[in-house]
């Protein structure tokens, strides 16, 4: 299998290596100054060049660009993370037709809709066409991009009290930008070759023009008039403009690549795996509601305030309880210094000494400082697995809340990991109040002040840590520490 899949990716490449060695060589030998510069010449005359088809093609793909892809993008991200009704599927149904059918039924609408009302051909009907094209394309690659972004990172930016607009822009947006811009760059590099919808709404101008209401010349079409043509001498121009649209693609793919390259008093929870533990801790700070079909009874108190009533904002609410999660979550887009920032960025704008002094404060009390301070820049991504947990856990306190929750957070992480992250909460549950989740008694034994076992979807038994853990009140709770079951 591996040796049939390599053989495959081979003949892929060679294919291309191929295409671009062909172009090569019957294109460049008629490549020089005068061609990049002058205008296509009388028939039967000998030299000449395709300045006004390069000019023409940025400026119908251009337009086609700003057109098309803040639609298409758009309309991915909308898919990806609110498209699951009706319309979604509506939306996606219209995408998958429009990126089945045949470009030249896109150049009849064109030209229905715009050239003949207006009674002339035009640039900006071409990039209109050109545009219709792209936008399913770019469409529906966004919406799979987005999907692949962990929801483990949606969770962490909402649970810092991102509104879910705000999260799909500034982190899901950003986590899957590398993914977007190559969807781009096929949508892009599709349109630049377009001929037929060009044929049927911008038709071609032999004389260098500017003008968007007015017909314009492409490579595309210089390429099609010329390789048509009778003349040898059309035909060597025809391959040297296929090279330069085949140079212009790969210009525009280097450049993406090179923008989006990476830079870079606590109560414990105890029972076994399903019995409810991380259901009640993220009924704490209404997380629960973001699952599908979440919901929840009963009511939930913060100084003497029901969290699930009416005129409780829950990002708000998020603000004031923070969440750190079982598996380390930062940013992968975003540095050290930008990761621990982006709580309190959310909460209002700040000056950058006032940042500097925040950020700082978060790190030391994560007792992460002394590792970092020096590499602040850097990718979050660079750091350990037990360094990611605590940069997480500066993240969350860094815009100071009133109570912290964790998730099982040393579930992930070795016993050298496991045992900073425990130092860390007998730090910190002298500033904040701690809820934390766990299977390991002895860990709660050793950190927690007040202990609740669950069990079943129930919570059985809850008091101070050193009366649970000793002279258990109910009889199933004393089974359970005692390893009788669980």
């Amino acid at each position: 299998m591996t040796a049939l899949v390599a053989l495959m990716a081979f003949t892929t490449v060679l294919a291309l290596v191929l295409i671009l060695g062909d172009l090569i060589a019957k294109g460049a030998s008629s490549l020089d100054w005068n061609f990049f510069v002058r205008n296509p010449v009388p028939a039967g005359e000998t030299g000449g060049g395709v300045a006004n088809a390069i000019v023409g093609t940025v400026i119908i793909v251009g337009i086609a660009g700003l057109i098309g892809l803040p639609i298409g993008i758009g309309a991915g991200l909308y898919l990806a993370e609110y498209g699951s009704g009706r319309l979604g599927f509506l939306v996606r149904f219209v995408a998958d037709v429009l990126n089945g059918t045949p470009s030249i039924v896109i150049g009849i609408f064109a030209w229905t809709w715009l050239v003949k009302p207006a009674g002339r051909f035009s640039a900006l009907a071409g990039s209109v066409a050109l545009a219709v094209l792209m936008i399913p394309m770019i469409a529906r690659t966004t919406e799979e991009m987005v999907r692949l972004v962990p929801h483990s990172l949606r969770e962490a930016a909402l649970a810092l009290g991102y509104p879910r607009w705000r999260t799909s822009l500034r982190i899901v947006t950003r986590t899957a930008l590398s993914g977007i811009v190559t969807g781009c760059l096929v949508g892009i590099a599709r349109i630049a070759g377009e001929t037929a919808p060009l044929l049927f709404t911008a038709l071609g101008n032999l004389n260098f023009s500017t003008s968007l209401g007015q017909p314009m010349q492409t490579l595309s079409l210089q390429i099609y008039v010329y390789a048509t043509g009778p003349f040898d001498e059309w035909h060597r121009l025809a391959w040297a403009a296929a090279l330069v649209l085949m140079g212009l693609v790969l210009v525009l793919a280097a450049a993406a690549r090179w923008v989006t390259r990476q830079r870079y008093g606590s109560a414990r929870y105890i029972g076994p795996s399903g019995c409810g533990k991380s259901t009640f801790l993220r009924c704490l700070n209404r997380m629960h509601e973001l699952s599908e079909g979440g919901w929840v009874t009963g009511k939930v108190l913060l100084d003497e305030v029901d969290i699930y009533a009416s005129d409780v904002n829950p990002v708000q609410l998020r603000r004031r309880i923070g969440m750190v999660f079982q598996r380390p979550t930062p940013f992968p887009t975003m540095s050290i210094y930008d990761n621990v920032a982006a709580g309190l960025r959310v909460n209002g704008r700040r000056s950058r000494p006032e940042l500097d002094e925040a950020i700082e404060r978060a790190l030391r009390q994560a007792a992460l400082w002394d590792e970092v301070k020096d590499r602040l820049r850097a990718s979050a991504l660079a750091l350990s697995g037990g360094q990611q947990q605590r940069l997480c856990i500066a993240r969350a306190i860094a815009p100071q809340p009133e109570i912290l929750l964790l998730d099982e957070p040393t579930a992930s992480l070795d016993p050298t990991g496991t045992q900073r992250i425990e130092e860390l909460c007998h730090l910190l549950k002298r500033l904040y109040t701690i809820a934390i989740v766990t299977h390991n008694l002895q860990q709660a034994a050793r950190v927690s002040d007040y202990t609740a076992f669950f069990y079943m979807g129930r919570l059985v038994e809850v008091g101070r840590t050193s009366t649970l853990f000793t002279k258990p009140g109910v009889e199933q709770t004393e089974a359970y520490i005692t390893g009788r079951f669980g």
